[in-house]
């Protein structure tokens, strides 16, 4: 059989035309920092480390946009299937938020493993808030810390001390939430320790919203925000957000962050383990509604200037007069904080910030194909196809 000819140079133009025009206009995924219906960003627990006989308050995050009335339903217990680390068991005490997609996946919570008659969960309300005491003879019973670190039914006596001051076990906090016929499930660690210097949660945010190309330098005095609100000077006056690109800045994180002790293997075969220290970095991460946040986080160790601020976008006007927004900052260890502001939108359209179209000339979703163009391509690819037929009614061709 005679070698099949390369395909026409018009048949690969046309598929990349069509290419074109399809893959402009498929639906975009959500972003995870646009808050739609219900969601919840975080659980502040205070403090996020506690000591046997404490106790610890719990706060969600949580909003609907659609404003329906919420029922909670919180539990706390001990995960031991969910791996660890020098945070302890259950991995990092910071927890995670869920809503929707963007809900994290677990190997089950507390709250099943009550409904299942499990003795072992203590039932914490059904609250909008919770708090937990952490039982007195909570490090009595070492069968239980042996467990939750795969050690068998017995801590090494070596063990117990480094494992109840400075590791810790992180108990599993879970939360249902619930709005309309839509339930929300998350969780988060509460840290439970013998140390003397126990982790608190970092101390209430500045930020300030501008202009992302603006060379003004940043305030070095200023009145920090009260009433849990993000920005300096919105107490004053409203900050109004319009087109264009606004970049989103902290102004009071400290100078240097919290070192704190973990423990890790030591290489000395007669010490079972080492005490090493670690550093805090703090994680700010965006929530809002309307534009698009092209920097939804950042962390305070970035290197780069432009890598230690958040950007919001908004390539039209704000359709919204109203623009919240919600900024939550992790340590990384189990605290957290957080502040939420009301923003006023500026309907106005500003020509000189209209984006620049992406894509080829056109064929965009935003505006409408050229009709020669169209029908060039489209006629194209018919011809193709009559041909095509044709060749299949007459058979195959002889070879040789």
């Amino acid at each position: 059989m005679a070698p099949r000819p390369p395909p026409r140079p018009w048949v690969a133009l046309t598929l990349s035309a069509l290419t074109a025009l399809t893959a402009g206009c498929l639906d975009e995924l959500p972003e995870q920092s646009q808050i739609e219906g219900l969601r919840m960003m975080a659980i502040m627990a205070t403090p996020p480390e506690v000591g046997p006989g404490q106790t610890v308050e719990l706060l969600p995050l949580v909003v609907d946009t659609e404003e329906r009335p919420l029922t909670y339903r919180w539990s706390v217990c001990l995960m031991t299937d969910m791996g660890f680390d020098q945070g302890g068991p259950g991995g990092p005490p910071g927890g995670a938020p869920g809503g929707g997609e963007f809900a994290v996946e677990d190997s089950g919570n507390c709250n099943q493993r009550l409904d299942a008659g499990d003795l072992a969960v203590t039932d914490l309300g059904e609250g909008a808030t919770a708090s937990w005491a952490v039982p007195v003879d909570f490090f009595d019973d070492t069968s239980v810390i042996a467990r939750a670190y795969g050690l068998g039914d017995e801590l090494p006596p070596e063990l117990l001390e480094p494992l109840a001051l400075f590791v810790g076990i992180n108990m599993t906090v879970s939360l249902d939430v619930t709005a309309g016929d839509v339930t929300l499930s998350t969780f988060r660690r509460i840290k439970v320790s013998l140390s003397p210097t126990p982790n608190t949660n970092p101390s209430p945010i500045a930020f300030v919203i501008r202009d992302k190309d603006s060379e003004d330098p940043l305030p070095t005095e200023f009145t920090a925000p009260t009433d849990g609100r993000c920005f300096v000077g919105e107490e004053e006056a409203p900050l109004v957000i319009a087109q264009g690109q606004w970049e989103v800045r902290a102004l009071n994180l400290p100078d240097e962050l919290e070192s704190y002790p973990v423990v890790g293997f030591s290489p000395d075969p007669d010490k079972p383990y080492e005490v090493l220290e670690a550093e805090e970095i703090y994680r700010i991460s965006l929530y809002g509604r309307g534009g698009s946040f092209t920097a939804p986080s950042y962390a305070s160790d970035a290197t780069k200037d432009d890598d230690r601020r958040g950007l919001w976008e908004f390539e039209e006007p704000p359709e919204s007069a109203t623009l919240p927004i919600w900024i939550v900052t992790r340590d990384g260890r189990g605290g957290v904080t957080w502040c939420h502001s009301e923003l006023s939108g500026d309907p106005t359209a500003d020509d000189s910030a209209a984006p620049e179209q992406s894509g080829p000339p056109g064929f965009g979703c935003g505006s409408s194909p050229p009709g020669a163009a169209l029908a060039w391509t489209l006629t194209l690819m018919a011809g193709c196809l009559l041909r095509r037929r044709r060749r299949q009614a007459q058979g195959p061709r002889p070879s040789g």
